[in-house]
Parts: C-alpha cells; sequence; structure tokens
C-alpha cells in the first residue's frame, strides 16, 4: 500500500475499495477527474474526508446537473457551499461537465451514455479490451481533454486518472502502487 494510502481511513477504504478499478460510467470518471482537480496542491486525504460534502454541492456529480450550474452557483460555492472554496477548481469541475456535454453532444445518441468510458477504453484500438496506457496514449487522452474544453487536465491529472481507475500502465509494477 502507498504512503497516500495510509494516511486515515478514508485513503485506506478508497484505495482498497476502488483505486485500481476500471470505470463503468461517466460519471464515475467525472467524480474522479472532479476530486484530481481539487485534489491538486493538497493531500488525497484532505480531499477524501471532503469527498461527500463535494458530492453534496455537486449533485452527486451527475454530469448534466453540474453543467447547467451557473454563476450564481459558483458564488454559492465560494461563499461556503463547497468544502474547498478555491473558484478557479469550481468553476474547473462546470466547464469540465459542460466539456462532456460539448463532446456527447456531437456523438450518435447510443454512444453517448458513456462516452468517457469509451475514449478510455477506446485507445486499445478494440472494443472492451483495457488499453496499455504509455506515454502515447497519455499525450493522445491529454489532446482529447484539451480539444474538448476541458480545464485542470494537465500531464499530472491525466496520468492519475489512469492510475486511479487501474489501467495498465508499462512503468509501474503494480498498478495499486502509485
Amino acid at each position: 500500500m502507498p504512503k497516500w494510502a495510509e494516511a486515515t481511513e478514508e485513503t485506506r477504504d478508497y484505495y482498497e475499495n476502488e483505486w485500481g478499478r476500471a470505470p463503468i460510467s461517466d460519471n464515475q470518471v467525472f467524480e474522479i477527474l472532479s476530486l484530481l482537480t481539487f485534489q491538486a496542491g493538497l493531500t488525497w486525504a484532505t480531499v477524501l474526508s471532503k469527498r461527500e460534502a463535494l458530492r453534496e454541492a455537486f449533485y452527486n456529480f451527475d454530469i448534466p446537473q453540474v453543467a447547467k450550474m451557473d454563476e450564481e452557483d459558483v458564488k454559492r460555492l465560494v461563499r461556503g457551499g463547497s468544502p474547498i472554496k478555491n473558484e478557479r477548481k469550481i468553476r474547473a469541475v462546470i466547464q469540465n461537465a459542460q466539456a462532456v456535454m460539448e463532446y456527447r453532444s456531437a456523438l450518435r445518441s447510443e454512444l453517448r451514455a458513456n462516452a468517457l468510458v469509451a475514449v478510455l477504453e477506446g485507445s486499445a484500438g478494440k472494443p472492451g479490451v483495457w488499453p496499455a496506457y504509455g506515454e502515447e496514449q497519455i499525450t493522445l487522452l491529454r489532446h482529447f481533454f484539451d480539444d474538448w474544453g476541458f480545464t485542470f487536465t494537465g500531464p499530472k491529472v491525466i496520468r492519475a486518472l489512469v492510475e486511479s481507475f487501474g489501467l495498465d500502465l508499462p512503468w509501474l509494477e503494480d498498478p495499486h502502487a502509485a
């Protein structure tokens, strides 16, 4: 177990029950992406201790509901409606939900349900097979997020996103050790 996972009961629970599991829904991908956004400059222990309050503040990370949030919501969250009051991070979560919705709208209706999961999975070139994520795939994933207007999706966040879902990373002997 890595050091970050040993910090608290919440981090141990997250590591043992969620870390390294491939995502099954876009809301799951979006939640982890959002938590990684809030985690920038903080510890996992801090973010996970505020996870339930973040879920409450962001409609359980329901993408369509978060995408509809507006300036009044941002002001409310900065004033105290969010356990992490960083306005840039709050705006990034909303912007990322809007980016998911824009990406989905560009797809045929039958492909919209779990479009982000399909993006992560599709890097293998074979449906239903999770890819090995090397530097090339990480770069392509970063470009995907940039092209669709996501924010707070730099190299560290994308790498952490991929690692958090246990996708096969050639530089890790044990995907749970990150």
